[in-house]
């Protein structure tokens, strides 16, 4: 199931092939991917507990920085993904190695934990494996080869620190620390189509596709509208809809709350946009500059006429009028 879902979106945001094998779809339940940095990874063995690196087996790859694990993904693709989840990692906070080992391998840093999880080795999907491993645990080394060690270990301790708070506590400085580090974020200009458009609308909001939301600044001009995601995992670093390929804009709702937007395309496609649970003013915000910038549509009921009429006299098939039904009853394919 899981497989046949990989992909599916708008064709600017589908992941790209080069990306590998990591996608949205492993991650855990409302997790955010941040970052990522290429790096020689040394697994954990009793076997090789005291050996040097360089009689260690070494993995090639990609570790991946997300709110409450990371994950090495090696290019090889026999080799599984390893999950290290925040909660497991002995260190409460990780630092950077300073023994004989940095003079050979850059950026080096070691942690501990004793229970990872693997996934889709061999690119098949199918259970994931926990992995125990019998105290005391080893040491799990990795070597970052374009990252400077203290740029990726500040948000990770902060990640880290924030695991291990109380539930309650640990969801206020989440919030916390996304937001500070999206207000970080500016939106590159360099993407727009062309330096005389003047911005209209301007706000954080997610692209939701099945099973996935995408965090990211929404960007509206008088011409297009843009989204740039706050990671790296899409095929292009910002989605660009020009509004004369918009047809028609309406309301959804998004978790139970009026706070989603959906974007259907003159080529068939949509795109659904949703905003945080208290910021339906901004839903609203953006839905009155869409519809008022001409030529695009919203929902009235002699639409509902019309299409009855056209299925009617077979000018519109039995499917695509339950797909319209159901579209004017507030479900979307993306939700």
């Amino acid at each position: 199931y899981m497989g046949v879902l990989i992909g599916i979106g708008s064709p600017e945001m589908r992941q790209d092939k080069s990306m590998g094998r990591f996608s949205y779809y492993c991650l855990e339940a409302s997790e955010e991917y941040l970052d990522e940095s290429i790096c020689d990874y040394f697994p954990a063995s009793a076997k090789t507990r005291n050996a040097p690196l360089s009689k260690r087996v070494k993995q090639h790859g990609r570790l991946r920085l997300c709110t409450s694990t990371l994950i090495f993904e090696p290019d090889d693709h026999k080799l599984p993904l390893i999950k290290f989840p925040f909660e497991n990692i002995v260190e409460k906070k990780i630092v950077g190695s300073t023994d004989s080992e940095a003079v050979t391998w850059k950026n080096l840093f070691a942690f501990r934990c004793p229970e990872t999880i693997q996934l889709l080795q061999y690119n098949r999907t199918r259970p994931h494996i926990t992995i125990t491993e019998p105290p005391p645990p080893s040491q799990h080394v990795c070597s970052l080869l374009f990252t400077k060690v203290e740029e990726f270990l500040q948000p990770l301790n902060r990640l880290l620190a924030i695991a291990s708070m109380p539930y309650l506590r640990r969801e206020v400085a989440l919030a916390d620390f996304l937001k500070a580090r999206e207000e970080s974020y500016q939106f590159d200009w360099s993407w727009l189509r062309d330096v005389k458009e003047t911005v209209q609308f301007q706000h954080t909001a997610y692209q939701v596709i099945p099973l996935v939301r995408i965090r990211g600044r929404l960007l509206l001009t008088d011409s297009v509208l843009y989204f740039q995601p706050f990671n790296n995992i899409a095929a292009l670093p910002v989605m660009i809809i020009p509004l004369q390929d918009i047809r028609r804009v309406e309301r959804r709702r998004y978790m139970l709350k009026q706070i989603g937007l959906e974007l259907k395309l003159h080529d068939g496609s949509t795109t659904y946009f949703a905003f945080e649970s208290d910021e339906e003013i901004q839903r609203e915000e953006l839905y009155t500059a869409l519809v008022g910038s001409g030529g695009l549509r919203c929902f009235h009921r002699n639409d509902l006429a019309e299409m009855l009429s056209r299925w009617q006299h077979g000018e519109l098939s039995t499917f695509d009028y339950l797909l319209y039904l159901n579209s004017m009853a507030g479900r979307s394919v993306n939700d």
